[in-house]
């Protein structure tokens, strides 16, 4: 009978202690994946041309200047494809939407350069705003940066005092943003311009514009 009772109350000193020990803690969620800024606006995959197409650009003489005072114009890339894009400038504050179609542009710029293709990259400025071109290509290359690429790989022209702007008709809040592709003629195969800031051809459609123009040998 003795022994009966040391072994229910061993027994019951062995549940006692199982029930005191603590629950294991659940794991902490994985945090949330970082939104890619490179990726965080989606821009229209489906933008057919909505200016007239199968001509020279209007205005292709027109002056643009590099930070380092280099001027170029349009006909200058004549000989190989070309994307040639208008963000809007200075309004105020560096505009999100052209930082990072800027930097959508630079992460494909060697694929655009393997289709024999160059970027020109145009922003336009009032006289009192070319210091803001430093502050946009900054910018940029932070998207970059962060995305673990190399810094904005092409030159950011200037069009100084909405020259070119008024040439090619693009004059809106500062300038509608816009994107062309020329053949190696010159000649227009591709062009949109936008209402809004965030109305432009993803840049995916672009590269493919550009590939029919490369693989078409124009």
């Amino acid at each position: 009978m003795r022994r009966a009772l040391v072994g229910l109350v061993v027994v019951l000193a062995l549940a006692g202690c199982s029930g005191n020990e603590p629950a294991p803690r659940p794991e902490p969620p994985p945090p949330p994946p970082r939104k890619s800024r490179l990726h965080r606006y989606a821009f229209q995959a489906e933008a057919p041309s909505n200016r007239e197409v199968g001509t020279p650009l209007p205005g292709e003489d027109a002056e643009l200047t590099a930070p380092d005072g280099r001027v170029v114009r349009i006909s200058d890339y004549r000989g190989r494809p070309l994307i040639l894009v208008f963000n809007r400038g200075f309004a105020g504050f560096v505009c999100p939407y052209c930082a990072t179609y800027t930097a959508q542009l630079a992460a494909r710029y060697q694929e655009i350069r393997a289709l024999g293709g160059e970027v020109l990259l145009v922003y336009p400025t009032r006289d009192a705003d070319e210091a803001r071109v430093l502050e946009f290509a900054d910018a940029v290359n932070e998207i970059l940066e962060e995305e673990g690429g190399d810094a904005l790989p092409f030159p950011v022209f200037l069009d100084r005092g909405l020259a070119a702007t008024v040439r090619f008709n693009l004059t809106g809040d500062i300038t509608r943003p816009s994107t062309f592709v020329l053949d190696r003629a010159g000649v227009l195969r591709y062009a949109y311009v936008g209402s809004a800031p965030d109305e432009r051809p993803a840049v995916d459609r672009v590269v493919e514009e550009l590939r029919a123009v490369a693989g078409g040998g124009s």
